[in-house]
């Protein structure tokens, strides 16, 4: 754990380092031309300068995972208050995910912490422990009514609401897994070894990382149709139609190639960097910046790690709070 604590320091140190820097922008394509984006911040009730390190929409409401608990908003963002009670005096919440529930009931939301995974069936009023208590949990996923936690020490899975798990790591050659995502009947893990694809929950693995340079970290993943991209520490997007058999690198105007998050509405892909959000309408042929108004206290740029769209916004969470601007810019 303690080593684990040490590689998130490193991280953010070295995020922080990238706010100022970009990679120089590729000329060998037409960069898109899109107009500038509004954006405002939407912090009132946040922890202040607290980094939203997730945000995940259940039904009409937003939730923001920081590293001082857990808010809600039912308002758009607007206001948001703490609902962290049953969590750990410091929770360090990393990621989120969802398990439907049945109709007329509460969705079933869980929490992924530096020390295990919490479970709330009352839209965050409450929280309890449900295992993997020693565990720093990277980022969580399910498929119909299995929970997949990506952990320091590989994949674990749950059948019974995280009553309890089991290992599913077998070929899986890099333990520390940063993202995880469902596509289909397959189950990706994004590790610093690459990616990796499991087509029966986890039961086994096997690596499909051809075309991914220098065997990069994978920080996040979304599916849009056939399409599965991959967020890459350094080496951008990459995108691959064939399950993961094959990638190649979309970052043509991507002008900062160290890229946290991923999000997708339509035809739009939104990529979180070190220096503000990035859109592209053509797959990631082609990107532009999209920041206009997202500025930090003490900087001209502002990290965008997490995102998540509800309703008729896009909505980032950042180093200094949580962000808005409406899709139909």
């Amino acid at each position: 754990m303690t080593q684990m604590k040490k590689l998130t320091a490193s991280f953010v140190i070295i995020a922080s380092l990238i706010l100022f820097n970009s990679c120089s922008k590729s000329t060998s394509n037409p960069v898109e031309t899109i107009a500038p984006a509004t954006w405002t911040q939407v912090s009132s009730g946040l922890i202040s300068n607290n980094r939203v390190n997730t945000l995940i929409a259940s039904g009409t409401d937003l939730f923001a995972g920081m590293d001082g608990g857990v808010f809600l908003s039912t308002n758009n963002g607007t206001n948001w208050i703490a609902v962290d009670s049953g969590l750990p005096d410091i929770p360090e919440v990393h990621c989120f995910t969802v398990l439907p529930a049945s109709s007329g009931s509460i969705s079933n939301l869980f929490a992924g912490t530096y020390s295990g995974v919490y479970h709330s069936s009352n839209n965050g009023t409450s929280w309890i422990n449900v295992g993997l208590l020693n565990n720093f949990i990277n980022c969580l996923a399910v498929s119909s009514s299995k929970i997949f936690a990506g952990t320091a020490t590989g994949v674990l899975l749950s059948t019974d609401n995280g009553t309890s798990w089991v290992s599913v790591n077998t070929g899986l050659t890099d333990s520390i897994v940063y993202s995880l995502t469902v596509s289909g009947t397959n189950l990706f893990a994004g590790t610093s070894d690459g990616v990796f694809i499991s087509p029966n929950s986890g039961t086994s693995w096997s690596a499909v990382s051809s075309g991914l340079s220098n065997q990069l970290t994978v920080y996040s993943f979304v599916v849009s149709g056939m399409n599965l991209f991959a967020a890459t520490w350094g080496g951008g997007v990459y995108l691959s139609t064939n399950n993961g058999t094959t990638w190649s690198a979309v970052n043509t105007g991507l002008t900062d190639t160290y890229v946290f998050a991923l999000a997708t509405t339509g035809t739009n892909l939104f990529a979180g960097t070190g220096i503000g959000v990035f859109l592209s309408t053509s797959n990631g042929t082609s990107w532009a910046a999209v920041d206009s108004g997202l500025t930090e206290s003490f900087s001209i740029h502002l990290a965008v790690v997490s995102f998540a769209v509800l309703g008729s916004n896009l909505f980032a969470g950042t180093a200094e709070g949580v962000w808005k601007r409406p899709l139909s810019e």
